[in-house]
């Protein structure tokens, strides 16, 4: 059953409006607001799908709720309706990635200027609005036309159907439903939308997932274990399926008080999900990390390349021990894969003091006063690795933090070329001399089940500057600013500072304002004279907005206006502690070297950016 529903929320008022909406919009033509109204027929239906997308508006200059608005000028009081039901319908999925309030204000802004009042089924439609189902991507907000224009080809298509018995069918067998949701009409593309309407026609067969590519990396990652052998479907969400079935049958249980088992929750979230699963399909950084066994995580500071590292090292021990173990094992015995985790999975830091002889083979002096050679970090490692029989061992991560604050490749040494020949062998120098008999020589072979993840901050060193050797032993994988990240973190953090009468609502606008702002600030650290792009701030710097705001309300009984600006656009004290204590401090590091004028002048334009949003 894929049907998920956070603990302490609900999607009954979803689920309700669906099943209403099948019967009395997709089966008839008739309304979620009115008894007595047909808004959904095939007419009302063309005329505004010929509307929003055969005369678009195109350009950048305006909102989607200003094209909108635009293109129901003409319009008649049902089509207006119609509007404001085909967009509840579209945001019914949504859950983080829009508040309630947005989404209600959104559909009032549809029949607004025609100054019509809201009929009694308003009320149902508003409190479902407070429900959702799971975040549904970046892609879903910022292509609605896109998500709409699919929705409405749905319908139209749907309608088409002349037998009524057809159209039964239909709705009644889900996999019939994903052929026709995949039998789009010429030029609509085929986005979230077509994932979110499955899940919500059928939530106990599609699981609630609205990315095509996350699809695909879960049943990537669970294919070995339940995938193999004859009869395996070809369709992505035939096999999560079938991969849910099979969880169920080895009795695999949801963790945390959850439900039901979940593809975005443990102990599932964790086999599949680095942070990477790119819509494009590219690959992910699993993938990179399987086939080369060694990776760099790079970028500017505060994009996440430590947490992001952290996920990559679990999953890929985690998924092989469901590989290696089986799933009845797997689920079985999670609190020692928990312990495998924590002892397979070791950090470095570097510094420009660390070098070969402490990672590789170095003199030492021994209590007899004598020097002998020594293993480094990388041999002992190594040995207690071969120490475990071969059926038990699972991957061992080494991450090397901060690569670019030492040689690297002096620090490998002769090590160096074992990194793309696993289980080839090189000797090391220098054999101890014990009572006239030489020891045997030393040598060293990397096993294939060690994986090493590298970190480097662009800040200290471009990837251009290192030494090509090095960078082809690697796949080097960018850490990048994440706009929305900022958004989703803060809304998790929300409830943890912020008393409750203070509810998310009253701050994702200006939380979302944040983020806008932290993409222009960025955009003037890349083009100013002084810095440059790898200047940037990573979102991470911009994750205890949350703190910030509930440290300014605390004891505050009203609030007008925003959580970061007035109603007149002026900064609150909220935002200039996020400033001072987050983001200022580095810039002030970042341009130490100049006049102490020209930084302050660059400091006070760049502050200018993030608090008006006035780039100079």
């Amino acid at each position: 059953m894929a049907r998920f529903v956070d603990p302490g929320k609900s999607r009954a008022k979803v689920d309700a409006l669906v099943n209403d909406w099948k019967a009395g919009c997709l089966l008839e033509s008739g309304s979620l607001l009115f008894p007595d109204r047909q808004l959904w027929t095939t007419a009302k239906l063309q005329d505004f799908r010929e509307r929003l997308i055969e005369n678009p508006l195109e350009g950048s200059d305006r909102t989607f709720a200003q094209k909108l608005s635009k293109q129901l000028e003409t319009a008649d009081e049902d089509l207006r309706w119609l509007v404001v039901e085909l967009v509840a319908v579209y945001f019914l999925f949504a859950l983080g990635a829009i508040s309630p309030g947005a989404k209600r204000s959104m559909l009032k802004s549809i029949i607004e200027p025609a100054g019509y009042e809201l009929p009694p089924g308003w009320q149902r439609i508003a409190d479902a609005m407070s429900e959702g189902v799971a975040n549904p991507g970046p892609g879903y907000n910022l292509t609605r036309d896109r998500q709409l224009g699919y929705l409405m080809d749905f319908c139209l298509r749907f309608k088409a159907i002349e037998e009524p018995q057809k159209q039964h069918e239909l709705l009644q067998d889900p996999w019939l439903m994903r052929d026709f949701a995949d039998d789009v009409s010429p030029n609509i593309a085929v986005r979230e939308m077509r994932h979110i309407l499955l899940h919500l026609l059928f939530p106990d067969e599609f699981e609630r997932i609205s990315s095509r590519n996350h699809k695909r990396v879960i049943t990537d990652a669970f294919a070995k274990e339940f995938l193999s052998g004859d009869g395996v479907p070809d369709d992505p969400d035939e096999q999560l399926y079938l991969i849910r079935q099979k969880l169920m049958e080895l009795g695999a249980k949801p963790t945390g008080g959850d439900p039901v088992l979940d593809f975005y929750r443990p102990p599932l979230h964790a086999i599949w999900d680095s942070g990477s699963a790119q819509e494009d399909g590219g690959a992910t950084d699993i993938d990179l990390l399987l086939y080369k066994k060694q990776m760099v995580i790079f970028g500017a500071p505060g994009t996440g390349k430590t947490h992001r590292t952290r996920q990559l090292a679990e999953q890929i021990i985690r998924r092989s021990a469901l590989q290696q173990w089986g799933a009845a094992r797997f689920f079985r015995e999670q609190s020692a894969l928990d312990d495998y985790v924590k002892q397979n999975v070791h950090w470095l830091q570097l510094h420009p003091g660390y070098g070969y002889e402490e990672f590789v083979r170095g003199l030492r002096l021994a209590p007899d006063g004598s020097t002998k050679y020594v293993a480094g970090f990388l041999p002992r490692l190594v040995a207690t690795m071969n120490e475990v029989p071969p059926d038990d061992r699972l991957p061992v991560v080494l991450v090397l933090d901060e690569i670019n604050r030492t040689d690297l490749s002096r620090m490998f040494g002769e090590a160096f070329t074992l990194l793309e020949n696993r289980d080839s062998e090189v000797t090391l120098p220098g054999i101890n001399d014990a009572d006239g008999q030489d020891d045997a020589t030393p040598t060293l072979a990397l096993p294939s089940n060690l994986f090493v993840i590298g970190t480097m901050n662009l800040i200290d060193q471009s990837v251009e500057e290192l030494d090509f050797a090095l960078r082809r032993r690697f796949f080097w994988r960018p850490a990048e600013f994440e706009q929305n990240a900022i958004v989703a973190v803060n809304e998790v953090r929300w409830p943890q500072h912020i008393p409750k009468k203070w509810g998310w609502d009253r701050a994702v606008t200006d939380i979302t304002t944040l983020s806008e702002r932290a993409v222009l600030l960025n955009q003037a650290i890349a083009q100013s004279p002084h810095l440059g792009p790898q200047y940037e701030l990573g979102h991470t710097y911009y994750f205890d907005a949350a703190f910030f705001v509930g440290n300014w309300l605390r004891g505050r009984k009203t609030l007008t206006g925003g959580v970061f600006w007035t109603n007149k656009g002026k900064p609150r004290r909220s935002l200039l502690d996020l400033w001072k204590y987050s983001i200022e401090p580095l810039l002030v590091q970042y341009l130490g070297g100049l006049d102490s004028d020209v930084a302050a002048s660059e400091r006070d334009r760049l502050r200018a950016v993030l608090f008006t949003g006035t780039v100079t």
